[in-house]
């Protein structure tokens, strides 16, 4: 024990285990830790080794040893693997406290303690860190060897449990019998369940039905939609803030003389600027860039079942973003600052002394559909209205268009009157 304590004894285990022992130490085994071995086997036992992850207790500061502090999985006490889970990506995690969970890639400069309980499940100590490796894959288990009367605890890997369920026993134990053999033999580490594969809108499913830790399943977004909400990388119509595009057309909310823009409003690299970047329609914001696609936008992904039994990785399909209505001739979008999206039509007012099929009695707005390809349906705009339509003055006269409506040229020895119904 510790650093040269030797004691001797007729049975031992009455406090139980511990797994933050040092017994390959020529320094320090470990404060109220004893390594304890056979004294009258001709061959001693070999020391029982640390589990491999575990680093060793250290002190923490207000500017902490480990600097990310990573949410407790529950109110109560953590686990070894719902730490180690919750700081992957890190090197190593340490248990401060009952429920404190820290992480990063380094540790130790403020010196080790030996006044921590890392066997404990209630409280570890204050400003005191367990330290573990994250990538070892086993937590908790580990070689050793084992007598007829002795115990040994088992905790599963990450990603599995006693019952297979989230919620499950993760550890149990096992007691040499005299036959030689386990008991408790029956329990098995399962992989944990995420349940049947998410329904996702706007998305077909490729995987399995049922997932359980570490499957996976391929979606792929539906027709008109993306994981970015836009057909091609570079037609965004939105900056970094959420902003709407100004047109690049207009000289309102903001004046510029910017040449070169190509489509609507969709942002772009122009001028000096080597990233797409827009004018906004905010009269408080001049301009700012937008984000840059990339990866973000595909009409494929896959998602995996978590070592907590959570899916990880689902992505939303997006209807694809056609952006502003774009100008149609002698018409004028009902709402000229929406971006309108696949699914959607822009509505058009026809000017007036037009309608959409040229006649009176036609129609005065048209309207241009949003399509999958994130580009609006080809339309010819509103056409000037031709109110002599049917040569309305009869076989005596001559229609003349005129502003708004017609008047009849009569010939020699004719007048024009009142029709029935209006007009002449």
């Amino acid at each position: 024990q510790y650093k040269n304590q030797v004691f001797c004894g007729n049975a031992f285990s009455k406090h139980g285990s511990a797994s933050d022992c040092h017994c390959d130490s020529h320094s320090n085994v470990g404060a109220w830790r004893n390594c304890v071995y056979s004294v009258d086997n001709p061959a001693p036992l070999p020391p029982v080794p640390t589990p491999t992850p575990f680093r060793g207790c250290f002190k923490d500061e207000n500017a902490r040893d480990l600097p990310h502090k990573a949410r407790a999985a529950q109110s109560g006490p953590v686990s070894r693997a719902q730490a180690r889970a919750a700081c992957a990506g890190y090197k190593f995690y340490g248990i401060q406290s009952h429920n404190e969970i820290w992480c990063g890639n380094s540790f130790g400069k403020y010196g080790a303690a030996y006044d921590c309980s890392c066997s404990s499940t209630s409280l570890v100590g204050h400003w005191r860190n367990c330290v573990f490796d994250v990538d070892d894959p086993v937590v908790g288990a580990f070689e050793q060897r084992v007598t007829f009367g002795e115990t040994q605890h088992l905790m599963c890997k990450p990603g599995f449990s006693v019952d297979g369920s989230a919620a499950g026993t993760r550890d149990f134990t096992a007691t040499c019998m005299s036959t030689g053999e386990f008991s408790n033999a029956g329990a098995r580490c399962q992989k944990i369940s995420c349940g049947a594969a998410p329904t996702i809108a706007n998305a077909e499913g490729k995987g399995s039905k049922s997932l359980t830790f570490g499957d996976t399943a391929a979606y792929a977004c539906k027709p008109g939609y993306t994981t970015g909400g836009v057909a091609a990388p570079g037609l965004v119509y939105k900056t970094v803030s959420g902003r709407t595009c100004q047109r690049w057309a207009w000289q309102k909310p903001h004046a510029h003389g910017t040449k070169g823009a190509q489509g609507v409003n969709h942002c772009q690299a122009l001028g000096k600027h080597d990233k797409p970047w827009c004018f906004t329609t905010d009269p408080a914001t001049r301009w700012e860039y937008c984000p840059e696609i990339g990866d973000s936008n595909s009409t494929d992904f896959s998602i995996s079942c978590g070592i907590e039994g959570a899916i990880l990785g689902a992505r939303e399909c997006l209807p694809v973003t056609c952006g502003a209505a774009p100008p149609t001739p002698h018409a004028t979008p009902a709402d000229p600052t929406r971006n309108y999206v696949f699914g959607d039509t822009a509505a058009y007012q026809c000017a007036p002394g037009y309608s959409a099929d040229g006649t009176p009695a036609g129609a005065t707005a048209v309207a241009r559909a949003c399509g999958a390809d994130g580009a609006y349906a080809a339309h010819a705009g509103c056409k000037k209205i031709d109110y002599c339509h049917g040569n309305k003055c009869g076989k005596s006269g001559r229609c003349v268009n005129s502003k708004g409506g017609y008047v009849c040229d009569c010939e020699l020895g004719f007048e024009a009157v009142a029709a029935r119904g209006g007009g002449q």
